[in-house]
């Protein structure tokens, strides 16, 4: 039986579908960093203090200089964020897991990754938020060579966002995991045994590696300064109809959101010149 028989239709097949190996995504970046998630329901706009009263010392009888205050807003509006999928009737009647929970479980994971994405590099322009990355006014650096940074690097990264009056001992370091390495084999000095990026921290501030941010970059800042408005949840349309000639179901996904950011000197870009 061993080398003449045919068994093939003894031999079942064991479809576990308890241990599913899911697609690899990045690690979510600037909402585990800190951003507020803000419910809305229309248009929204947040009022924010672009130039301050000041006060001085003045002299008996002198007199006392006045200053304007100047309030702007920040506008949160919906944007669509979509995904679309489809699967045949055929499969939907015998796919293990079932295919219709998959996709509509992998939409929503889309659609958050995506979101997570645009609030560190969103081009600001075809239906897209403005991302930290392009907006106006945030600091840059460039390190030295060898794509990494150094100690004192670090420091003067980080010193830049504090002169703009934030509290870098809050910040947080997003960077790409290849340069994580490059960083984590970064020694402080010749005689500690101390890295740049030791324990999941850079220069003493939290760090996390994510593919959201390209190789030969890195971020640091305060993000709590990203909002992200979300317009409802994420709402979810199947159409077995469109296709229904083909036995096509399709199934759309869509989010409403928006990023906005309050204050872009919270924010350092730093290229790990190669």
């Amino acid at each position: 039986m061993a080398t003449t028989g045919d068994i093939a239709g003894a031999i079942g097949t064991d479809l576990r579908e308890d241990l599913y190996i899911d697609a690899l995504r990045p690690m979510s970046s600037v909402v585990a960093a800190g951003a507020r998630m803000l419910n809305l329901t229309s248009k929204t706009q947040l009022p924010k203090n672009n130039n301050d009263v000041s006060a001085a010392w003045t002299t008996e009888g002198g007199a006392i200089t006045e200053s304007d205050i100047d309030i702007d807003v920040i506008t949160l509006e919906p944007k669509m964020l979509a995904g679309h999928a489809s699967y045949t009737r055929q499969v939907l009647a015998t796919a293990t897991p079932n295919i219709e929970n998959l996709v509509r479980r992998n939409l929503q994971l889309q659609i958050a990754n995506a979101l997570d994405d645009a609030a560190l590099d969103g081009s600001g322009s075809s239906g897209q938020p403005t991302g930290i990355s392009n907006t106006s006014g945030i600091e840059t650096f460039a390190t030295a060579g060898s794509s990494t940074m150094t100690y004192p690097e670090s420091l003067d990264a980080m010193a830049e966002v504090a002169a703009n009056n934030f509290d870098t001992m809050s910040g947080t370091w997003l960077i790409n995991p290849t340069n994580a390495a490059t960083l984590g084999a970064q020694t402080v000095d010749s005689g500690s045994g101390r890295f740049v990026y030791q324990d999941g921290r850079i220069t003493g501030r939290r760090a996390i590696e994510t593919t959201h941010v390209a190789a030969g970059t890195a971020f640091f800042g305060l993000f709590d300064n990203v909002m992200i408005g979300m317009f409802g949840g994420v709402d979810i349309v199947t159409d077995p109809y469109t296709n229904g000639s083909t036995g096509v179901v399709n199934i759309y996904a869509y989010q409403m959101a928006d990023v906005a950011v309050a204050h872009a000197g919270a924010f350092q870009k730093v290229t790990l010149t190669a």
